[in-house]
């Protein structure tokens, strides 16, 4: 980090423009608005120091800031390589789009997907916690309808808005692969749901941005990503990460890239027994966990990898939290 401190006086004019620019986004007639929101980005571009911008680049692929689609702690496959992170010019752009649409740069309010802001669901909760009035938000979801190529979640929610009780019931349907697990289906579907209500609340259409091929190699908000295990590459090429700490992030809401089913010629089964064994964790141990925890009937039955059931696994190596959980307890059979 740089030793350069960025004044007080600065970051007060930043946040100046940055509430002026909001506003110029209610004004009415089209060239008055055009005009008003060019001069605010060009403000705010000019207001943005060289040490704002150091934080900012820092804040990209934290937990704490915003997650990109070019992390990077992961291997990308099409590239044979890591990513390489955003520059600063794309960060720059990115920032000031993510203030001017009301959303922090802070959280994981917005995301950098495709060079291009991305207004996440954590950003819409907080969009909607900001409109004057808004409480008593309520929202729900069911269970995910998956079938071949996506899933319909059911949401509803209630709230007050200036006094008056209103709610909404809608059923998403979210695009995924056979990867795709219930939690990264409810994430999108939840994102969806709140830019609904907020557009109903306050008459405006938010650019959507959804891009949900990108958005599928974001890592999960809540932890940060690390590589990809890379099975079944040749004995010379080296795994890039350490394989226990790969699969440590939770199905997220938007990914695939951290899928335990690595791309290739392996099967599911030998993909779970290489990260397993990669892990320390044998085939007794592993059953034995399974079995006590109740995730696989008459485990006993089986006796190696192979004869696993194979849409099982499939399912199981989606669902992180139990993969991490296993992993951790190294298949003892606790029961956690």
């Amino acid at each position: 980090m740089s030793n350069v401190t960025i004044k007080k006086s600065e970051i007060e004019n930043l946040d100046k423009i940055a509430a002026n620019a909001l506003s110029t986004l209610g004004i009415a007639g089209s060239f008055e608005q055009t005009f008003a929101v060019a001069d605010a980005m060009v403000q705010l571009r000019e207001a943005i120091t060289p040490a704002m911008m150091e934080r900012f680049v820092k804040l990209q692929n934290t937990k704490l800031g915003f997650m990109t689609d070019k992390n990077p702690k992961v291997w990308n496959k099409k590239d044979n390589a890591y990513n390489k992170p955003y520059a600063e010019d794309v960060v720059k752009d990115c920032v000031i789009e993510a203030t001017m649409r009301g959303v922090k740069t802070i959280g994981n309010q917005f995301n950098i997907i495709a060079s291009g802001c991305y207004i996440t669901k954590e950003g819409f909760q907080w969009k909607l916690k900001q409109l004057e009035g808004f409480a008593d938000f309520k929202p729900a979801t069911a269970v995910p309808r998956i079938s071949s190529g996506g899933a319909i979640v059911d949401c509803e929610a209630s709230w007050t808005y200036k006094g008056k009780p209103d709610s909404m019931k809608a059923s998403i349907a979210c695009k995924g692969d056979e990867w795709a697990g219930a939690d990264s289906y409810i994430g999108k579907a939840e994102r969806k749901f709140y830019k609904r209500i907020y557009e109903r609340l306050t008459g405006t259409t938010e650019p959507d941005g959804e891009a949900e091929a990108e958005t599928n190699l974001l890592p999960p908000a809540e932890k940060e990503q690390v590589a990809a295990p890379q099975f079944g590459k040749p004995a010379t090429e080296p795994v890039k990460e350490n394989t226990v700490e790969a699969v440590k992030a939770p199905n997220a809401s938007a990914t695939t890239q951290g899928s335990l089913m690595p791309a290739g010629e392996m099967t599911p089964q030998e993909s779970l027994e290489a990260l397993m064994n990669d892990a320390g964790v044998t085939f007794d141990a592993f059953r034995t966990w399974a079995q006590t925890t109740e995730r696989l009937d008459d485990a006993d039955k089986y006796g190696s990898w192979s004869e696993l059931p194979t849409q099982w696994v499939k399912v199981f190596s989606s669902d992180h939290r139990s993969v991490s959980k296993c992993i951790t307890l190294k298949g003892t059979g606790a029961k956690k």
